[in-house]
């Protein structure tokens, strides 16, 4: 995928406000170009940080979760642990951020690999998780859409009625 593509598809699923598909603009926080691991510039930001609010203020730590193997059953298993990680999180006050950008380019995924887990294991995602500011707006929904608009079932099971 060239970097035109690559925008492009960023543009495709982000800046849309009011839209049930994608993420919506006002969900992304601007992209800190100096910090350790910096977001991904989307279209059209809108969500605003506080002015009083140092970026270190929110006591965050980076956190690696990584399986033994790298298949589709291992990034399955890592993405209901990263469900549970989240859903903990939350239910602790705590805000989270999944960073994947990094880990989708080969040297840098292997670098993690090298730095973090050794020859045992292949990293799947890193979770920012720290403190929300106290003086901040809370994030708005995101839409949802329809179970019937991203859900098909095969007939038999409609007629088993599962």
């Amino acid at each position: 995928m060239t970097d035109e593509e690559y925008l492009r598809e960023l543009t495709i699923w982000s800046g849309r406000y009011g839209s049930v598909a994608g993420v919506p603009a006002r969900n992304e926080p601007p992209s800190d170009p100096s910090a350790p691991i910096p977001g991904r510039l989307f279209a059209g930001p809108g969500l605003s940080q506080p002015s009083d609010v140092l970026p270190a203020d929110d006591g965050a730590a980076i956190l690696a979760l990584g399986t033994e193997t790298d298949d589709r059953l291992a990034r399955l298993r890592a993405g209901e642990a990263a469900s549970i990680v989240l859903l903990t999180a939350t239910a602790m006050g705590l805000a989270c951020c999944p960073i994947t950008e990094p880990l989708e380019i080969a040297k840098t995924r292997d670098a993690v690999r090298a730095e973090v887990f050794g020859a045992g294991g292949y990293p799947q995602m890193l979770l920012r998780v720290g403190w929300a500011p106290i003086n901040a707006d809370p994030l708005p929904p995101t839409p949802r859409r329809e179970l019937s608009q991203v859900v098909e079932w095969p007939e038999e099971l409609l007629r088993q009625r599962c």
